[in-house]
């Protein structure tokens, strides 16, 4: 990763615990002698998800055939937590004193494979 600048990043994280997002701002410079970049932080914030957002996430997280969403919904749960995620990097970015120039978030982990599967002929 080649870094030209310094520049303050934002990184939202949401696990499968589904507890709500933690928000850690950095400022990402560019290394030595083109080594590779430096990473300080400057703040970070938790933020917990309301009651029945979490419900739902934790519906797409637990598999179980009655409680399965529709596309229609994981849609839906796509677009709410985008809004989530956004209105907390805002807050945290407010409460620290910061602005981010970028923002980095992988989206909400929904399903963490700890050991290997065969699924379609295939190790997973």
């Amino acid at each position: 990763m080649m870094v030209a600048k310094a520049m303050v990043v934002a990184g939202v994280m949401s696990g499968t615990s589904a507890d709500g997002v933690d928000v850690a701002f950095c400022r990402v410079s560019p290394g030595l002698d083109g080594g590779s970049p430096r990473v300080k932080v400057l703040g970070h914030r938790a933020f917990g998800y309301a009651k029945k957002l979490r419900a739902e996430v934790l519906k797409v997280a637990g598999a179980r055939e009655a409680e399965v969403l529709s596309t229609a919904e994981m849609a839906r749960l796509n677009w709410r937590l985008g809004e989530v995620y956004a209105s907390c990097v805002e807050r945290a970015g407010e409460e620290l004193g910061l602005k981010a120039e970028l923002v980095a978030c992988h989206g909400q982990t929904v399903y963490h494979q700890s050991m290997g599967a065969k699924y379609l002929g295939s190790d997973v």
